[in-house]
């Protein structure tokens, strides 16, 4: 009889540690500024959309962004390019500073930080560049030389992909802009 009553005690008190766990979970929910994907302000409502839809969407910014006359062409893509390259530029620039007041961190050596500035400070060494003249090119030039055929121009091709992007020619597909239910590739 003993045995009994002790299984039906333990398996009370297993019960009754089982009940007192809760499911329940908090969550905490970090507040995230929503920002609309479409700047309102831009548009001037003044156009009909129906007139010119273009000026519709983009007129006032249109009105206040005139291109720079550097460039061929700007848009706020162009303008966020330029914001971006400008705040790498200036993170840089303090990674690089003497001013301990600029530097907010020690750059570890071999960490991404490391490398980044250490390639920003090949591309602006303009006189090592110089003194190397086309030195280090040379091995490219002698494999361009060395093509004969088009099975040598693939196998170039190919190599030369894993370092440098792509080949001499690049695809584009996007759609025919005088029929946009077809697409075509460029």
């Amino acid at each position: 009889m003993k045995p009994n009553y002790l299984s039906l005690l333990s398996g009370l008190a297993f019960l009754s540690v089982v009940a007192c766990k809760t499911d329940e979970k908090k969550e905490t929910i970090a507040q995230v500024e929503t920002v609309p994907g479409i700047n309102l302000e831009f548009m001037d409502t003044t156009t009909k959309p129906n007139d010119d839809f273009f000026r519709y969407v983009n007129g006032k910014w249109l009105d206040n962004n005139e291109i720079p006359s550097d460039r061929t062409r700007w848009g706020s893509f162009d303008e966020l390019r330029q914001k971006t390259d400008d705040d790498a530029l200036t993170i840089l620039k303090a990674a690089l500073s003497t001013d301990k007041d600029l530097k907010k961190t020690e750059i570890v050596a071999g960490s991404d930080q490391d490398k980044a500035v250490k390639l920003y400070q090949t591309i602006m060494d303009t006189i090592a560049r110089d003194k190397q003249g086309i030195e280090p090119l040379k091995p490219y030039l002698a494999k361009i030389d060395a093509i004969e055929n088009i099975q040598d121009l693939q196998d170039y091709i190919i190599e030369m992909e894993s370092k440098s992007g792509s080949g001499f020619v690049g695809f584009y597909v996007g759609a025919h802009p005088k029929d946009s239910n077809k697409m075509l590739v460029t």
